[in-house]
């Protein structure tokens, strides 16, 4: 089941309970104002019709002839009751002199309602004589009411409330009393028709129910209308993560509508954001995998010439007189040099794997301006030609590796003094800003390339194209310090302008937690 259609079957539900409510409430008010009516007339009725019955059968009637006739007793259910006779039902009014129609008290008029019954009994249980108010209306059997009517002669209470219906094909339902006249003269029955009111609550559960089934189709209709247009989004989300999950990276969902606030366009801007970040994600991955690829290759080509040329040698001392001791010495020397330069570049790629594994520092309280004069100590000695300025404080201290920063400013100087000249002068300046501490090295050599910038820190990258191996390492010099540098939680980076000039940033308090 849909969410749609179960959000409609809830709506219904619940609008189906609501009009049941109301139409319960309705039906009961609607019903007890109908009975409270119809006891009215009973009560209305009662004075009247025990005149005309004690008139008819020349009964005197001391005083008057019920105890209490004057209204029923609240909280009664509908009443239902029979009648016979063949007497016309009259309006009674003080202004009329039939002997068998006695005007009511206080001279009000009382219509008596047609189909309304009466009969008075002796105290053995005789019917003395009998009303029917038909206003043309065939007479119907009496109901057979004795045991009710003797029961009253001997019950405590001298009036009694039921209801009654009458057999055969003329059954109808009646509202009647019977009531006990003074000193024991007789009983009283009379009964009103309940066939106006059970017809109308009839109707009106007709109404009600057609009413509320034509308003709850409608609601339903509506109801599947709006959700139908509100949820559609939903359905873009669906259909959209379907595609998603088949490899179509930029499928978006229309963003309708423009309330910030509603859950279906938020619903809507978040997945697209997710994708979006999955979108870069993959991106990143698949960059990723090109670099891996590429420095794969770039790996194995600078393993790959040491090893060719070790083996070209190999083959030689092989053809070469093994008693040629110059020959042999030209193929040890370049065996060694291309030896040692493999296990320079597995050293390289060792550390640099190292840092990219998050390898723990050994942070200790350094002098950043002592590693700086050890190292330009040490490039003097074998470039004494070479100008190498060292500019700065005299002890500028800072949380780090010292092992490792020492390691930053050698490959800084050394990428300097293979890639210019003799000539050039190189410039090592410290500086301490704020929480941070800076190296910069310069040169006024030829600079690097422009289009370099952005890769020069990656594997594998030659700051100059032109140059052959043997003027410079693989390329991983520059990758191996900003792993470094990274590690202290700093940054390095190349400044454009005239020669080449890298700045070193690293905090010196080391937050990070080895």
């Amino acid at each position: 089941m849909t969410l749609r259609t179960r959000l409609i079957a809830l709506i219904v539900a619940v609008v189906l309970l609501g009009f049941s409510i109301a139409d319960f409430v309705t039906y009961k008010s609607i019903s007890s104002f109908l009975d409270q009516g119809v006891s009215h007339q009973l009560d209305s009725a009662s004075f009247p019709i025990t005149r005309s019955l004690a008139s008819i059968a020349g009964v005197t009637l001391p005083g008057r002839p019920l105890s209490r006739l004057g209204g029923a007793p609240g909280g009664r259910g509908p009443l239902v009751g029979v009648a016979s006779g063949n007497a016309a039902g009259t309006l009674f009014s003080p202004n009329q002199s039939s002997p068998n129609v006695p005007p009511a008290p206080g001279g009000r008029r009382v219509l008596i309602p047609q189909g309304t019954f009466g009969e008075l009994l002796s105290p053995q249980g005789k019917v003395l004589s009998r009303l029917f108010y038909g206003y043309g209306q065939d007479t119907p059997s009496f109901p057979s009411i004795e045991k009710i009517a003797l029961s009253a002669m001997v019950g405590p209470n001298p009036t009694k409330y039921f209801s009654i219906t009458s057999t055969g094909s003329g059954a109808a339902p009646y509202s009647a009393l019977v009531a006990r006249l003074a000193n024991g003269v007789g009983v009283v029955i009379i009964g009103v028709p309940m066939a106006v009111t059970l017809g109308t609550l009839h109707r009106l559960l007709l109404v009600e129910v057609g009413v509320s089934l034509a308003l709850l189709v409608a609601l339903g209709a509506i109801a599947w209308f709006i959700l139908r247009r509100d949820l559609r989004p939903l359905v873009e989300v669906a259909n959209a993560a379907k595609e998603i999950a088949q490899g179509d990276l930029g499928r978006r969902v229309p963003e309708v509508g423009s309330n910030a606030k509603d859950e279906v366009v938020q619903l809507a801007r978040s997945f697209n954001a997710m994708v979006a970040e999955i979108e870069g994600a993959f991106g990143e991955v698949a960059e990723s995998e090109g670099k891996l690829r590429r420095f794969l290759a770039d790996a194995s080509h600078e393993l790959g010439t040491p090893l060719s040329s070790i083996l070209g040698y190999s083959d030689l001392f092989e053809l070469w007189k093994k008693d040629d001791r110059y020959d042999l010495d030209i193929a040890f020397r370049h065996i060694r040099e291309d030896a040692n330069r493999m296990k320079n570049l597995v050293d390289d790629l060792f550390s640099l794997a190292q840092f990219d594994q998050v390898r723990p520092l050994e942070i200790t309280t350094c002098n950043l301006s002592t590693i700086a004069y050890e190292a330009v100590a040490a490039l003097r000695v074998t470039n004494p030609n070479r100008t190498i300025t060292l500019e700065g404080a005299k002890e500028l201290l800072l949380q780090g590796d010292n092992f490792r920063l020492r390691q930053v400013i050698d490959i800084l100087l050394v990428n300097a003094t293979k890639h210019t000249p003799s000539h050039v002068a190189i410039s090592l300046d410290l500086a301490l800003e704020g929480s941070d501490a800076f190296i910069v090295v310069h040169d006024d050599g030829p600079g690097i390339d422009k289009d370099l910038a952005d890769t020069i820190f990656q594997p594998f990258v030659r700051g100059d194209r032109s140059r052959q191996r043997h003027s410079g390492g693989a390329g991983l010099g520059l990758a191996i310090a900003q792993s470094i540098v990274t590690a202290h939680l700093g940054e390095i980076s190349l400044e454009p302008g005239i020669g080449a000039t890298f700045i070193v940033r690293i905090p010196i308090r080391h937050s990070q937690n080895f």
